[in-house]
């Protein structure tokens, strides 16, 4: 199996899963605001 992931960011890891047909581009924005305290 073949998963796709972003990192951004230092810290405690977080993760975000998208919605089903979602796209891991919705969540950048917000991933680029906590990554001044997660990864």
């Amino acid at each position: 199996m073949k998963l796709f992931y972003r990192e951004f960011g230092e810290g405690k890891p977080l993760i975000f899963i998208h919605g089903l047909f979602g796209m891991s581009d919705n969540l950048i924005p917000v991933a680029e605001v906590l990554s001044k305290n997660f990864k």
